[in-house]
């Protein structure tokens, strides 16, 4: 089964001059075109796509995708590529800490602005600790939200994607007193 362009562009929500462009680039190599020379695409088409718009959304520019995309044919394209997606990955990592970040700090102002009778510490800290403690692997110890907000945490308390978030926490936690 294929698909016009248009009904692409309207399902992934790019333009059709978007879609154009990336078939001239050569992102969208196997398009194939009906009698009347429009563009088909087919399932294999919207996969390759998928995949590019995701790349885009992540931050890839064009010739990037165009490298992920092309097929790996040694060693040394294949360690390029993987190098490439590794980068990509690490940037998407630190960009995960500070949105979770972010997340904290609109929590300790929606709790600042929704009793304004507490002073703004006592939320900030307050905040704090339920997030921490949120993050917190079910077998840590007793003692591991207190030790932590102390600055003496055990990696093994959280889960290995979190420790960089806990951290930036409790160093914030620590300029709040």
């Amino acid at each position: 089964m294929t698909e016009s362009i248009k009904q692409v562009a309207k399902r992934y929500d790019v333009t059709v001059a978007t879609l154009h462009y990336y078939d001239e680039i050569g992102l969208l190599p196997r398009l194939t075109r009906d009698p009347h020379g429009y563009r088909q695409f087919t399932d294999a088409d919207c996969s390759d796509l998928e995949m590019i718009i995701c790349l885009r959304h992540l931050g890839l520019g064009v010739k990037e995708i165009a490298s992920v995309m092309q097929p790996a044919v040694d060693a040394d394209a294949r360690q390029l590529k993987l190098a490439l997606i590794e980068k990509q990955k690490q940037r998407l990592l630190a960009q995960q800490v500070d949105l979770q970040m972010g997340l904290l700090m609109i929590t300790i102002k929606a709790q600042i602005y929704s009793h304004p009778d507490m002073p703004s510490k006592v939320h900030a800290r307050k905040a704090i600790r339920q997030f921490v403690q949120a993050r917190l692997r079910p077998q840590a110890p007793p003692v591991a939200l207190t030790a932590t907000l102390a600055g003496n945490r055990e990696a093994a308390w959280f889960m290995a994607g979190d420790v960089a978030v806990i951290d930036r926490a409790v160093r914030l936690y620590q300029t709040v007193q």
